[in-house]
């Protein structure tokens, strides 16, 4: 995202618990990286693929989608990008909200029109941006802090 941290690369593990606390390369620390939800195809092909970072108190890693909450903020980082080796994609931001770690976006399968709708609805900025049955979802979650198991989600298409 420009004009933020959030620059890092991706990994991806068999499970969600690896890469909590560890480095890219294995090793331990409580910071974590930015890693792919393991049921995630790393290609994209997926409906929604879910990339997943810790919100530091420094600022660092997925701190920055906390902002979201905040319409000005979503008026001036309004894309983000992804870049793999073949391609370089442009993600349009369309809503962003805190839920519960078991909601229903989590849901690899089942993201239809009516519960994009609703996440939009619910969202903390308005968005222009179109999202049709076709489209590639990418879901940015981090820690929140509003009740417990609470995450911070920033929803965005695949371009």
């Amino acid at each position: 995202m420009e004009d933020s941290c959030i620059n890092y690369p991706v990994v991806q593990a068999n499970n969600n618990d690896y890469y909590l606390y560890r480095l890219t390369n294995g090793e331990y620390n409580t910071c974590g990286s930015i890693f792919m939800d393991y049921r995630s195809d790393y290609n994209l092909t997926n409906r929604n693929t879910i990339i997943y970072g810790h919100s530091m108190k420094n600022g660092t890693m997925f701190a920055p989608l906390l902002q979201f909450r905040n319409q000005d903020f979503y008026d001036n980082h309004k894309t983000m990008y992804y870049c793999t080796k073949e391609k370089k994609y442009k993600i349009e931001l369309f809503a962003g909200l805190t839920v519960n770690d078991d909601s229903e976006i989590y849901n690899l399968t089942n993201l239809d029109e009516n519960k994009i709708n609703n996440f939009k609805n619910k969202s903390d900025f308005k968005s222009n941006v179109t999202v049709t049955k076709e489209d590639k979802i990418i879901t940015l979650s981090t820690c929140a802090y509003e009740f417990q198991n609470a995450r911070y989600i920033v929803l965005g298409v695949l371009k």
